[in-house]
């Protein structure tokens, strides 16, 4: 299954895998994958490097954008209920950031914000 390939990837090449689906569609990503792909990173949230963290955070506002039309859909509750813990484990690591990292965090929450995920 789906989730069983995925499980055998390390955290970086979940990163970059959905990246490049993200880059290579503009359409929604489908549900079933997305979702297996959002609770498997999820998992390994304590095992990530905060510029993973960041990446993430990324990734959550790209999914969130492509499934603005369809705000009920699965992908947007799971999205939803996690970007509270990815900015937690964010908050954690502020300390440890470098000012590039700091950048680009700036930026990922922008877009969680604009994306109408968190109110900060």
């Amino acid at each position: 299954t789906e989730s069983a390939v995925l499980a055998q990837m390390t955290t970086a090449e979940l990163l970059e895998l959905m990246s490049n689906m993200l880059i290579l569609t503009e359409a929604p990503l489908r549900s079933k994958f997305t979702l297996a792909w959002l609770n498997l990173v999820a998992e390994r949230v304590s095992l990530v490097s905060s510029s993973q963290v960041i990446r993430t955070i990324e990734i959550l506002a790209l999914l969130m954008k492509r499934h603005k039309g369809n705000r009920e859909a699965p992908v947007v509750s799971a999205v939803r209920s996690q970007a509270p813990m990815w900015l937690k484990v964010v908050q954690e690591r502020l300390q440890h950031l470098d000012n590039a990292q700091s950048m680009e965090l700036l930026l990922a929450i922008s877009q969680l914000k604009k994306e109408s995920l968190i109110d900060c």
